[in-house]
């Protein structure tokens, strides 16, 4: 698929778009986003596929992402409870990132609280303490992973977080999952994903690089700035 080519600028609604500084270029084709994964610990996937999960991670960044883009990473695995692995602002570079994804422990637990865990990383990762840029317009995505249903309401939660501007992708691993709950939990059909087992991720790969890169091509026009303008960024394939 194309990759997208932006300019960023200042855009009045009486003034047609001009570049702010025509003598700094922005660089073109780079992608920009705060992504956090959210991955299921518990015996629903087991300590061995748990690692086959991080190595996908780790694998999907590198497919997606380059030297010349501003991604910026977080991962927490749940249980009942939430594990902190690290947050948007822990890492800079693609190295750092891909090893702690890696070394990453399994933790455990009988029992997943799907809701729960959402939101801590609303409240947790989500945020300008962490590294967040939520305030300055940059695509805000949480990946969840799981391999069976949640014991509280997962739906509600998902909904706080998607009304706060954050996209929800999910991936359901393994036969104890509900398809229906995946796809209460998503923002939208295309970002819901399901997959029997850990060799069937690698035929994820593809479908979500395809649906993150759209999420890099849509034009950001939220953010109020000063004299009444709109920060926005134009794009074109």
């Amino acid at each position: 698929s194309s990759l997208t080519r932006c300019a960023w600028g200042w855009f009045s609604m009486q003034t047609e778009y001009t570049p702010s500084s025509p003598s700094t270029p922005t660089p073109t084709n780079q992608k920009i986003a705060d992504i956090v994964f959210l991955v299921d610990g518990s015996f629903n996937l087991g300590k061995a596929n748990f690692h086959e999960v991080m190595e996908f991670i780790k694998t999907l960044l590198e497919d997606f992402g380059s030297d010349t883009d501003d991604l910026r990473i977080g991962l927490a695995q749940f249980t009942t409870d939430v594990t902190d692995a690290f947050f948007l602002n822990t890492y800079k570079n693609r190295e750092d990132i891909g090893q702690a994804i890696v070394q990453t422990e399994y933790k455990g637990g009988n029992r997943i609280n799907t809701g729960a865990a959402i939101r801590h990383v609303q409240q947790r990762h989500f945020v300008k303490e962490k590294g967040s840029r939520k305030d300055e317009g940059i695509p805000q995505i949480l990946m969840i992973v799981t391999g069976g249903v949640s014991s509280d309401d997962g739906e509600t939660a998902a909904l706080g977080l998607k009304n706060s501007g954050v996209r929800i992708y999910t991936i359901g691993l393994g036969n104890k999952i509900n398809e229906a709950e995946l796809n209460k939990l998503a923002s939208e059909p295309v970002t819901a994903h399901r997959t029997r087992n850990v060799q069937g991720l690698s035929e994820l790969t593809e479908p979500l690089l395809i649906t993150l890169e759209d999420e890099m091509q849509k034009q950001v026009c939220t953010d109020k700035a000063e004299s009444g303008e709109y920060f926005f960024r134009k794009c074109s394939t």
